[in-house]
């Protein structure tokens, strides 16, 4: 997943989106902690971890298909 070379360095940005999508998608697990510490949802942190990366992971993937289907020819590959 990680470029071997520096010369592989700039086809790897997808690698930066997809982190920034895994961290955007914990902040769902701050406000989850939050509200836990108040006392005003049950206890499940495992779950809510899972449901906040796959959500995330989720919208980014239907993102991206909505993005690849707007181009104007097909990429090359």
């Amino acid at each position: 997943m990680c470029p071997l070379k520096m010369s592989e360095l700039p086809t790897a940005y997808h690698l930066l989106w997809l982190g920034s999508v895994i961290l955007m998608s914990g902040t769902l697990y701050r406000w989850y902690l939050g509200l836990e510490w108040f006392e005003l949802v049950p206890r499940m942190r495992v779950v809510v971890v899972g449901i906040a990366l796959t959500m995330g992971l989720l919208a980014y993937f239907v993102w991206l298909r909505y993005a690849s289907s707007r181009l104007p020819n097909p990429p090359i590959v």
